[in-house]
């Protein structure tokens, strides 16, 4: 099912929607959220944290959530950090490899290999830890890492991939679930690039 992929010499991962999901609605988790930090006025507070987390930059949960309070007008309450760290944790746990990961990643165990992921660093990586997979990739690159810092479509975080996997662009391909993030993206860059939707179907 995944020959194509072996004509390349390295693969760059999108995570959610690509290797993972998180297994029940997000609003679930953004409503625990809410509720755990008491806060008060909850769509102009979430309106802001979602901002924070698809902003460029360094971007982490914490760091999103403290800029919502602050935007908010709230005072970060006495437990913020021991909250944060639970919330985190409860996202990772929440995170569940998609039914074709496993077989994807054995077929693909010979080349090159990174995650390129938009998102907070913390939860993340938190996703990459509890679904075991982190220890799969040569390189693993989040939007919100300080050393990365950029988010898909940027061709600066597909050649950043590249570089860190030694390869050129024009012989690696992205696979993701995102057609101007992943693989527009990715082809603006000079790489190649496969839908995971066309992928799993052949």
């Amino acid at each position: 099912m995944f020959d194509q992929l072996s004509r390349f010499d390295a693969v760059l991962f999108d995570l959610d929607g690509t290797l993972v999901e998180f297994a029940r609605p997000y609003a679930s988790f953004t409503n625990e959220l809410t509720d755990l930090f008491g806060v008060p006025d909850r769509d102009s507070f979430l309106e802001r944290y979602h901002a924070g987390i698809m902003s460029d930059g360094p971007v982490t949960f914490r760091s999103s959530l403290a800029s919502a309070f602050a935007h908010s007008d709230l005072a970060l309450p006495p437990n913020f950090e021991i909250l944060v760290e639970q919330m985190v944790v409860a996202y990772g746990s929440g995170v569940m490899k998609l039914s074709h990961t496993d077989e994807l990643l054995r077929a693909t165990e010979h080349l090159g290999r990174a995650i390129v992921s938009n998102g907070p660093s913390d939860m993340q990586r938190a996703a990459l830890r509890s679904t075991g997979i982190d220890s799969e990739f040569e390189a693993i690159l989040v939007s919100g890492d300080a050393d990365v810092a950029t988010r898909k479509p940027s061709r600066e975080i597909f050649l950043l991939a590249c570089e860190r996997l030694g390869v050129e662009p024009g012989k690696v391909v992205m696979v993701g679930d995102n057609q101007a993030a992943d693989i527009d993206g990715a082809i603006a860059a000079g790489l190649n690039a496969i839908h995971i939707r066309d992928l799993i179907a052949k």
